[in-house]
């Protein structure tokens, strides 16, 4: 999953009695916009229709040169796009959601691309097979498919997007230092059949001190998970090591859709995220 980026055009500085500015953002191809489910949504027909719209809200402030162009909690028009339910002979059901368009702070509508999805696999094989000695296939139910409540799913700005910043907003300048520290996820190594979580850590301009643990999930502190270590070397004045955490760890913390976890060396700290089907 890639981050997207987003970029402030120069506005004009207004020197007048009321010291007002005012700027043009552009939010480019691309930009991603993170969002949460405010409701349960199934495969249920009796409850669900396509075309049915679903609450569900921004999860992160979207920010451009420190000003905040989407809010949390701005609300987000979705849809259901899709909608199969579960079938006779242990077919599965499918429910699909998909953004339409948010309202960035000055009022104007930016369109979306993306959502979230989920298709539950049929009954087939050793289970289909026990199911059958006791009812016959035809009558035997698929899964239900769910979307929780609280879920969070990515979405994207489909082209590129410029708003006008109300006169209000005063940036704020970020003088915060940078940590130096990195943690990504090393998708090309992980497979289906993977036991633990491949990452690559890098600490820049900063010594080496502490044990690698992730403490934190979706916000929540847990118990120190462990890493392991499995190649660390120096260049660059940057220390880069290829980590990994078993899966199971951190499955019974994880949900359905956007998980974040923050990976702590010593006194740093970085949010890693990484989208779960469970």
């Amino acid at each position: 999953m890639k981050k997207g980026f987003v970029y402030l055009l120069a506005g004009s500085l207004l020197l007048a009695a009321t010291s007002a500015w005012s700027a043009t953002a552009f939010l480019p191809r691309g930009t991603i916009i993170y969002g949460q489910l405010a409701e349960e949504v199934t495969s249920n027909t009796r409850k669900f229709r396509v075309g049915f719209e679903p609450y569900g809200h921004v999860w992160q402030d979207v920010q451009v040169n420190g000003i905040t162009v989407i809010e949390a909690g701005t609300p987000i028009a979705l849809r259901i796009s899709r909608l199969e339910p579960r079938g006779v002979g242990g077919r599965g059901a499918e429910v699909e959601i998909s953004a339409m368009f948010v309202e960035v702070v000055g009022g104007e509508r930016v369109n979306l691309l993306g959502g979230y999805g989920q298709r539950t696999e049929s009954r087939t094989g050793l289970n289909q097979a026990l199911s059958m000695l006791f009812w016959p296939t035809s009558f035997l139910p698929g899964r239900r498919a769910v979307l929780d409540e609280g879920m969070v799913f990515d979405m994207e700005v489909p082209v590129d997007t410029y708003v006008d910043i109300p006169d209000d907003l005063v940036p704020t300048l970020d003088l915060r230092q940078a940590s130096g520290l990195s943690v990504t996820v090393v998708y090309d190594q992980f497979t289906a059949q993977s036991e633990e979580l491949p990452l690559e850590l890098r600490l820049c301009d900063t010594n080496w001190t502490g044990d690698i643990v992730i403490d934190s999930v979706n916000d929540e502190s847990i118990r120190p998970i462990d890493v392991t270590i499995a190649n660390r070397q120096f260049s660059n004045n940057c220390d880069i090591a290829r980590i990994s955490v078993e899966l199971k760890e951190l499955r019974d913390h994880f949900r359905r859709g956007l998980n974040r976890f923050t990976v702590t060396i010593g006194d740093l700290t970085e949010e890693v995220m990484l989208n779960v089907e469970i």
